[in-house]
């Protein structure tokens, strides 16, 4: 007699439960690029099905890019499917925005799949047929607006193609309060949600409410903290701050770095390294950057001979992080990446390379872009990015040991930088107020972009799930297990 082992899929229901029939697939995650959203939606909504093939109806909460990947998977296996967004568009924190470029493989680097963008991969020798992804054709990364308007078609086509998925947008606050007290108790006692009044997009469901046998919530990470303190020049001024400006929001960095003046950044994560790379070049992305350094031939071999170790310096990264929860992980991702990119600086043709792709100064003295970062090391970060901002810093560092001069935006990193405050100056100037090492010191900008991430008390899942405001342990380390690239 003999006995077989039958394996469950089930890592996306223990990575994204929250309360009985409950999933976040936003916030409180871990890898969150906007491919990975649609990966970690589907995968999750394969793992329901398989565990309840059938469950008839899903609410999704929320019309990004993840809340449009489930509802369109789960559309597609024949269930009903009611989406409920807020703003006035689905996607509607990438539509406009022309200041961010964004593509499902941008980040992958050193890999060599990341150059091509077009999503799902038609690569036929390494990856397998995928269907039902949201597509992206254009090899670069293209505009978050771009982006968006694929999206919003391939949903649209979608929501012709099955009569029963539906999408509701414009909640007003009475609505949105409507959802949240369905979520917190009606649900919970198999009530059904009331769907009068609601605004929908393209079509309208027969029925005039809903009664789930599961919720999706998609409605994001939570609001981005891009403020400080405001500072009079000798202490902060209490109840005034400074407002940056958010991420998925068109900026004024880069015609301010265009028109030559100086810019400050504020942070030590991905979100900051971005704006530092969009205010020393004039590129439009970081694979941009790195093609211009690989159009030297000796120095897309340096480039290749170090690639296998940042593979690994990566990879044994993100294993560490999924295992133990300790943020120290980033230190040492980022002490040895910033050891490749030291060794790589001390060659002659990589530093000319590099100092290539960065912009030339406008006007007389020393235009620079300052990063005030508040540990000693950059933290969460994707590695192209990380990697290009030590390679700059280290070259900076050895032209000006070796009392060599350029003509080039330079960059500042100040490590350990404790900021207080933002100063208003005269004719559209920014003084920033920080300490390290208990000693004040400040600097100027015509541009300051503040890169402190979520406000954890915005978080969109605990303020449905919960009845009250206190942080609750509900996210399990399964969260930050790597996602496939495509499923």
């Amino acid at each position: 007699m003999s006995a077989e082992i039958s394996v469950v899929d089930c890592l996306g229901l223990l990575a994204s439960k929250v309360a009985p029939n409950v999933f976040d697939v936003s916030s409180g995650q871990y890898h969150v690029s906007l491919r990975d959203q649609v990966v970690r939606g589907r995968l999750l909504v394969g793992d329901i099905i398989s565990m309840d093939p059938d469950f008839s109806s899903l609410l999704v909460v929320g019309g990004g890019v993840a809340g449009l990947a489930v509802a369109v998977t789960a559309a597609e296996a024949g269930k009903k499917v009611v989406v409920l967004e807020q703003s006035r568009f689905p996607l509607s924190k990438q539509v406009g925005v022309h200041s961010r470029f964004v593509g499902p493989f941008m980040y992958e680097w050193p890999w060599k799949f990341s150059r091509s963008q077009v999503y799902p991969p038609v690569d036929a020798t390494c990856w397998p047929k995928f269907s039902g992804c949201p597509p992206l054709t254009s090899f670069d990364p293209v505009s978050a607006a771009d982006f968006a308007k694929e999206v919003q078609r391939w949903f649209d086509k979608a929501l012709g193609d099955h009569a029963h998925l539906h999408l509701a947008t414009r909640l007003d606050r009475s609505l949105q309060k409507r959802v949240k007290d369905f979520i917190k108790a009606g649900f919970s006692s198999a009530g059904e949600l009331d769907l009068a009044g609601m605004t929908w997009h393209r079509t309208r469901p027969s029925a005039g409410s809903i009664k789930p046998a599961y919720i999706i919530l998609a409605a994001g990470m939570g609001a981005e903290n891009c403020s400080l303190p405001e500072h009079d020049g000798s202490k902060v001024i209490r109840g005034a701050s400074f407002r940056g400006t958010p991420f998925w929001k068109n900026d004024s960095l880069r015609k301010h770095a265009d028109a030559g003046r100086d810019v400050v950044v504020v942070g030590g994560g991905d979100g900051a390294l971005q704006d530092v790379l969009r205010a020393l070049t004039p590129d439009a992305h970081p694979l941009q950057t790195l093609r211009r350094l690989e159009s030297c031939p000796v120095v897309k071999a340096f480039l290749e001979g170090v690639g296998e170790r940042l593979r690994t310096i990566e990879l044994q990264g993100r294993l560490m992080a999924t295992w133990r929860w300790n943020p120290a992980v980033w230190e040492s991702v980022d002490n040895l990446c910033s050891e490749v990119a030291s060794s790589l600086a001390k060659n002659s043709m990589v530093r000319s390379a590099v100092l290539g792709t960065l912009r030339r100064q406008k006007r007389g003295g020393v235009q620079k872009v300052t990063l005030l970062v508040k540990y000693d090391y950059f933290d969460k970060a994707y590695l192209l990015n990380r990697f290009l901002v030590h390679l700059i810093s280290h070259i900076f560092k050895t032209l000006e040991a070796k009392s060599q001069s350029h003509d080039r935006v330079a960059l500042d990193i100040k490590w350990n930088a404790s900021v207080e405050g933002v100063q208003n100056r005269p004719s559209d100037q920014y003084r920033v107020h920080y300490e390290i090492n208990g000693i004040g010191m400040a600097v100027d900008a015509a541009y300051v972009a503040v890169r402190f991430g979520i406000d954890r008390k915005t978080i969109p899942g605990l303020q449905m799930v919960h009845l009250s405001g206190d942080d609750q342990k509900q996210r399990t380390s399964l969260s930050r297990v790597p996602l496939p690239y495509a499923v």
